[in-house]
Parts: C-alpha cells; sequence; structure tokens
C-alpha cells in the first residue's frame, strides 16, 4: 500500500520543509484524500513487480525522493491513457544504463528518459539550517497568534534560538495585550531579527484565521535571498546532455527526455534557451544553424552550439514545471521537437508544444487545447475544496 490505513485527524498545513509523504500519509479531509485516491489508483496500474521499488520512493523522507517518484508515476500514467503500451527499463543494447520507459504505439517507438531539476541544497527548503528556525517558532507559545518567517538570509553561523524564542515571546505579548484591549486584529506588525549573518521577518497570523487557497500553504515560509547568481539554462543544458550521452547515441529510435523542474525560476523560456542557447531570440543563428560569439559570449543550447548543430539523438524534450500530486489538473507540460533530430518523433503528441521553423529561424509557441483534467477523468477544480 502507498499509504496507510488509519483516521487522520491532522488538519494543519505543511510546515515549510516538512517531509512530503509523512505530511500527505495524515493529512485529513476531503482535498487531501482525493490525492491520496489518485496516487493509488495510478499506482495500482502501474506493472506489480515495480511498484515495491516505487512505493519505497515515495516514502523516503526527503521531498527530492517523493517528487522523483511522482514524476515517474505521473509520466507512466500520463502516456498509458494516451494509449501507448509501456515497457519500464527496457534493454539496450551496448548501454550499461536503462532508461524509464519505451513506449510503443502501432509500429512507432519512443524511449523516454524521466529527469528532475531542483533548487540547490543551500536554497532548497530541504536546507538543514532552516530546521533551526522552525525550533525557534516551535518553542514560542501564544494563545493569540501563529508566526509566519520570511527568512532574507540564512547563515551558516550558529542560530541564537534561546534568545530569538526569548525576543519573539516579549514581542507577541505586545501584540497580544494590544489585541485584548481593543479586540481588534493587531496593526500590520512584523519582528526583524539580524544577527550573525541571519535575517529573519516575522509576522502575526490570528489563531482560527481562515488559510487561502491553495490548501497547503505554510505557517513557516522560508525563502533565503540568492547571493549568487544562477544560469537556469546552463543547469538545463547539462541535465539533459548528461543523458543524451548515457542513453541517447544508442538508440535507433525516437528518444524524449521528459524534465520536471522544482526551480522557481523555470519555465519555458529557460528551456528554450536550454535547448538553442542565444538562437532562441537569434532567427538569423537558428537558420544558419550556428551559434556566433560575441563580445557578450553568447550562449550554447544542447541542440546548437558555436560548433553547429549537436545532440540529434534527442528527438523532443517534454518540459513540465513544479506539478504536484494535487496540481496535475492544471499543469500543463511543454513539447520541444528537435528540428534536427536524428530520428523526429513519429507520432504527434496532445500537448502545448513550441513549433521551430529552421529556414526562418522563427520559434512560436501552440496553445493545443490539451486539457490535463480530461485526460487524467477529473474536474477542472479538481481536487474540491471541500473542509
Amino acid at each position: 500500500m502507498l499509504f496507510d490505513d488509519f483516521q487522520r485527524s491532522n488538519r494543519n498545513p505543511p510546515e515549510h520543509g516538512e517531509p512530503l509523504y509523512p505530511f500527505l500519509n495524515s493529512a485529513a479531509g476531503a482535498y487531501w484524500q482525493s490525492v491520496r485516491d489518485i496516487l493509488t489508483e495510478w499506482l495500482s496500474a502501474y506493472p506489480l513487480d515495480e511498484q515495491p521499488t516505487l512505493i519505497s520512493r515515495f516514502r523516503r523522507t526527503d521531498r527530492r525522493g517523493f517528487l522523483g517518484a511522482f514524476w515517474e508515476l505521473y509520466l507512466h500514467e500520463l502516456f498509458r491513457r494516451l494509449g501507448f503500451r509501456i515497457e519500464l527499463h527496457p534493454e539496450v543494447a551496448a548501454a550499461t544504463h536503462r532508461p524509464d520507459f519505451r513506449l510503443q504505439r502501432g509500429t512507432a517507438v519512443i524511449y523516454v528518459e524521466a529527469v528532475t531539476i531542483y533548487e540547490p541544497w543551500e536554497y532548497s527548503r530541504d536546507d538543514p539550517r532552516l530546521a533551526l528556525v522552525r525550533d525557534a517558532v516551535g518553542r514560542v507559545s501564544s494563545p493569540r497568534f501563529r508566526l509566519s518567517v520570511d527568512a532574507r538570509q540564512i547563515a551558516s553561523t550558529a542560530l541564537p534560538l534561546q534568545r530569538l524564542s526569548r525576543a519573539l515571546e516579549s514581542w507577541l505579548g505586545t501584540l497580544e495585550a494590544e489585541s485584548e484591549s481593543s479586540q481588534m486584529s493587531p496593526p500590520d506588525s512584523v519582528f526583524k531579527w539580524q544577527e550573525s549573518g541571519w535575517v529573519l521577518i516575522f509576522r502575526p497570523i490570528p489563531r482560527g484565521a481562515t488559510i487561502e487557497k491553495p490548501p497547503g500553504r505554510r505557517d513557516l515560509e522560508a525563502d533565503p535571498v540568492r547571493t549568487r547568481s544562477v544560469d537556469d539554462a546552463r543547469i538545463i543544458r547539462t541535465r539533459l546532455s548528461g543523458k543524451s550521452r548515457a542513453y541517447g547515441r544508442r538508440f535507433d529510435q525516437s528518444f524524449l527526455i521528459a524534465l520536471m523542474s522544482y526551480r522557481p525560476s523555470h519555465g519555458p523560456e529557460a528551456v528554450l534557451r536550454g535547448l538553442f542557447g542565444a538562437a532562441w531570440t537569434d532567427p538569423e543563428m537558428l537558420r544558419d544553424r550556428v551559434i556566433r560569439r560575441s563580445r557578450l559570449k553568447s550562449p550554447n543550447g544542447l541542440w546548437l552550439t558555436n560548433k553547429g548543430v549537436e545532440y540529434r539523438d534527442v528527438s523532443a524534450v517534454l518540459a513540465a514545471f513544479d506539478v504536484m500530486p494535487w496540481s496535475i489538473a492544471r499543469g500543463q507540460p511543454w513539447l520541444i521537437a528537435n528540428p534536427w533530430a536524428s530520428h523526429p518523433l513519429e507520432i504527434e503528441l496532445p500537448f502545448n508544444r513550441f513549433d521551430i521553423d529552421p529556414a526562418s529561424g522563427a520559434i512560436v509557441p501552440v496553445a493545443t487545447g490539451f486539457e490535463p483534467h480530461r485526460l487524467f477523468g477529473r474536474q477542472p477544480g479538481w481536487p474540491p475544496d471541500v473542509k
């Protein structure tokens, strides 16, 4: 079983950094039960001998294990509902690794490798230093308020928990006195803690206040400020090229890389830059099939570089962003086909896509009308927002 069978009473939203599986396994209410039901339904269609391994990955305490397992289960269900016959981890001649799926419909075959990209540990909600912030909040007792915190800067130095907790209790005590005397909510007040490289902004939330949608909003929200620039396109290009080197050149059929990114800065634009480099906004480069260097050091892409066209073995990339088990009814993947692929896709897939015309150098978004909720047999507003 993917989820345990017991009476659930936990109606709290997940705390920031809380492992996803324990929360989803314990969360009460129709909303979260709907999520558990669909994952259980999807798992029942997954090959029986592969289910124990996938379940163990879901149950891992870190978010990355859970999300990686979810992405593979999502893809299996996605392609199953599109009418493909699916083989998991097929053998590939002269390869030491196996791709995730071999899809077949009619005579057409597509090999699929699933890829997930996360935030770096130092900026992610899995950062163990954020546990210190949660501990500080947990030590504070207030009958009228709970706290949200924006971690503007996280330091490597120790967080003085006792001193911070005492300061928070003193601040909240003042707010409680003001609230009790006026019988009103406190003014828009914040408490800023800045010491030894830590910058934390605390805000009071009245207990019993309605939690706005989407369900699952955290009381503790910690989003550390980035102190260095991040080349999103390079991250994507590096992950895709690694998968291509591992598998692509050994296929005599279409090869699709299914990319899920959980980095907030990623979107279709970052993927296009990762695939076409500077040519994604320069039709002349795309027509000439080469990245021309300039004083700005025009970046290479996966498919188009300063040496010309490369990685022809990757037929297409299917990219999705921040799709979670509770957002499958609205998550929209984007399909980007390689215009120079050695083995182009032989089957038209229904997803929104970017059409690339090598003759004109144009890259055009195309909305196909794909509706995920229909494919998965759910209503547009799924899961139901029922208490």
